[in-house]
């Protein structure tokens, strides 16, 4: 499991990297929420999102996560059912204009913690990898 593949900081760091790919596939995804709503004003962010709950066809979107281990590695594929969007333009999360904005963090954790991240051509779909520490 877990345990033989890296010690208790990066399996922390793991679960954050996760944490933050299903609330992407919730919000962003399923409930096709943008992050331009999230930087004006947190409050109307999460109403928004309440309110999506409840109507057709977001509230029956369901994310579909996947995980395979190995002795090298643990791979996790999360997918979500919403339309999808172009990873290709994508504002570079590491990049220093980036780093600051409330948007996008959730990605620059996870590219920060994993070893392996990437989108299906869609866009509805991460999948994360985290290879062996070498001892």
């Amino acid at each position: 499991g877990l345990m033989q593949l890296c010690d208790e900081t990066a399996q922390l760091r793991l679960g954050i990297a996760l944490s933050e790919a299903m609330t992407n596939a919730i919000y962003h995804g399923n409930l096709e929420l943008s992050s331009e709503l999230r930087d004006a004003d947190g409050r109307n962010w999460f109403d928004f999102a309440q309110q999506r709950t409840q109507q057709s066809p977001y509230r029956d979107r369901k994310v579909h996560v996947a995980a395979s281990l190995s002795r090298d590695s643990a791979k996790f594929v999360i997918r979500d059912e919403g339309p999808g969007f172009n990873p290709s333009l994508l504002a570079d999360p590491l990049s220093h204009a980036n780093l600051a904005k409330a948007s996008g963090r959730g990605l620059l954790l996870i590219h920060c913690f994993l070893d392996e991240v990437f989108h299906n051509p869609t866009g509805n779909e991460i999948t994360l990898i985290k290879r062996r520490e070498p001892k």
